[in-house]
């Protein structure tokens, strides 16, 4: 989730680095993420303009539902309305049994841009851990980055970040709101709930707040059968229900005058989620997002940094 007021990783001033190489600008160039101009809470936004937001949404031969304001929160227009609840309490025993999950996300807002890849394990359907590879870029320029949460810590690697943090040679920089470092004390403020922001099972909250839940059908996904629903989130109930860096951002987009994110999701035979699109539109700033899930239950492995590699300000 993101808002043009505020730090958006959709939004902000992109550092400058080409992916697998670092430019002649140097670690100056980077010092607008570090500085907290950028926000990396989300990938997507989760991850996070990721996925709530204020316009609209399509999915596959979908129309396009522009996002309201206002008092009144319309339903999505497009086949038999279901119950919310019901449809939340799907999604949350879907994922009771879940130990990891596979995935990738992209966001464009004009000439910025994110894509990455993620892996998560998972415990009654929460994230544990998360390791993630972003590639932020703005025009000409590029970021690459890595973000590892892993025995409750948070970790930030990447050339250009850790230059501009005056990492030295290490390899991490850890996120602690303790760090005497004060950018990295301001982006664990940033990070502050995030794994409740880019873990699937966010999805199940859209679905406890959604206004409307309308059954789209099933299709092809991928070349995956899949189901397709459009949900519309009540954002003041969002707001509410919610925790964190969410929470903060549905309370900004609140404050906005958007009551309702038309929200499109596809989930897969077992009722986990297989994909979600956004097209969010804010004061004239329109973001799209796709978040994808790969594979769930697949082997995957997160370790700490050895202590040696990691700087900690």
């Amino acid at each position: 989730m993101c808002h043009p007021d505020r730090r958006c990783s959709g939004a902000g001033g992109l550092a400058a680095q080409r992916v697998g190489r670092r430019d002649h600008r140097g670690a100056d160039s980077v010092r607008p993420f570090v500085e907290g101009s950028v926000d990396v809470a989300r990938p997507s936004a989760a991850i996070s303009s990721a996925t709530s937001g204020s316009a609209a949404l399509s999915g596959a031969g979908s129309p396009v539902v522009q996002a309201t304001s206002g008092a009144t929160i319309p339903t999505t227009a497009a086949g038999p309305r279901i119950d919310g609840a019901e449809f939340a309490a799907r999604m949350k025993a879907a994922n009771q049994g879940v130990t990891s999950v596979k995935g990738s996300m992209t966001v464009e807002a004009g000439k910025t841009g994110i894509s990455g890849t993620f892996s998560e394990l998972l415990v009654t359907g929460h994230a544990s851990a998360v390791d993630m590879t972003m590639f932020l870029k703005q025009g000409d320029q590029d970021l690459s980055m890595r973000m590892l949460l892993v025995g409750g810590k948070f970790y930030l690697g990447g050339h250009s970040i850790l230059a501009a943090l005056n990492a030295g040679d290490k390899q991490w920089a850890l996120i602690s709101k303790t760090s005497s470092n004060s950018r990295l004390r301001q982006l664990a403020a940033q990070l502050d709930g995030y794994l409740t922001t880019v873990s699937s099972d966010q999805y199940e909250l859209y679905a406890r707040a959604a206004a409307s839940v309308q059954d789209a059908g099933r299709q092809q996904l991928g070349g995956v059968s899949a189901h397709k629903y459009l949900v519309m989130v009540d954002v003041p109930k969002m707001a509410e229900l919610s925790t964190g860096a969410l929470r903060t951002s549905a309370q900004l987009i609140q404050q906005s005058g958007i009551k309702a994110i038309p929200t499109t999701i596809w989930l897969d035979a077992s009722d986990r989620l297989a994909q979600s699109d956004v097209s969010l539109t804010i004061r004239g700033v329109t973001t799209h997002t796709s978040f994808k899930i790969s594979a769930y239950d697949a082997t995957v492995v997160i370790n700490p940094p050895a202590p040696a590699g990691v700087y900690t300000g």
